[in-house]
């Protein structure tokens, strides 16, 4: 889910500099400040936070500028005869998250009269309908059917963070579409609650409107072992760099070593035919 933070950089130097003769100098002391990070949209994956690369980028580039935080120092450098050189540590503290998207559905006290059934996540209840749930999860269905099925049932669930758990009821009772930084999270959960319809919709997604790249999408495909996925994958490598893209060399055996043999089979079959036709 899209996340809002805005951060406080703190700098400082944390070894001694060398002046230029050799010799050891203190570090000029310099006043603590903070800087303000813009929105940037994260992938959250069984409850953890994911920062994209749009922030680690701007991250870089605030270490790097000589005018965001080294402008200032370089005077103080220069006036104790230190050489241009400072080793610097940068701490990131967030001091605010927050979701730039609302709740599409509600699953709390205003649907306790029309549920018949709860899950409970770290304290939090979401009241659900338990044919709802037992019709598209085959983990749910044994829960909700047979003696207890006129019973209203509270389900304790661990493991599974709230706000993941929002996102896949908000999709699984068609409030929500799913999107790029959520669709990895509910690919997790759709596995472990048996959730075809959650599973169906994520690679449709995947296939159809992702801007994810086919190095990625082929990662997730074989992770979670989303045939129809590793299927588009394969017939979308139409050449020998696509395949090196999804299997870099220089993770060539760890991926190697996570992979299928019938995965590995087939690489090797794209290979060979990519091969004759550059012949």
């Amino acid at each position: 889910m899209a996340r809002k933070l805005r951060s406080a950089i703190k700098r400082k130097a944390v070894e001694p500099v060398e002046s230029s003769s050799g010799e050891s100098a203190h570090e000029p002391e310099i006043e603590q400040k903070d800087a303000s990070v813009k929105a940037v949209e994260l992938d959250r994956v069984n409850g953890e936070i994911h920062f994209s690369s749009e922030f680690i980028n701007e991250m870089e580039e605030m270490e790097v500028s000589n005018t965001h935080f080294y402008g200032e120092w370089a005077h103080d450098i220069r006036s104790t005869g230190q050489d241009d050189s400072v080793s610097v540590k940068f701490t990131v503290a967030i001091l605010l998250s927050e979701s730039l998207i609302e709740k599409m559905g509600n699953f709390d006290e205003q649907k306790k009269d029309v549920s018949d059934a709860t899950l409970i996540l770290n304290g939090q209840h979401f009241y659900v309908s338990k044919f709802y749930l037992a019709t598209h999860s085959t983990i749910f269905k044994p829960m909700f059917v047979g003696d207890l099925a006129d019973k209203h049932i509270n389900v304790t669930i661990k493991d599974i963070d709230p706000t993941d758990m929002q996102t896949y009821l908000e999709v699984l009772y068609g409030y929500r579409d799913i999107e790029e930084n959520t669709v990895e999270g509910l690919i997790l959960l759709g596995k472990r609650l048996q959730t075809d319809i959650i599973l169906n919709k994520s690679q449709k997604f995947l296939m159809d409107k992702s801007v994810k790249e086919l190095k990625k999408k082929f990662e997730l495909s074989t992770k979670y072992e989303l045939d129809d996925l590793i299927t588009w994958c394969f017939s979308n490598m139409k050449t020998l760099q696509d395949v090196k893209m999804c299997i870099p060399e220089e993770d060539l055996t760890r991926r190697l070593n996570s992979l299928a043999p019938e995965i590995i089979t087939k690489l090797l079959q794209k290979v060979l035919l990519l091969h004759r036709l550059c012949i």
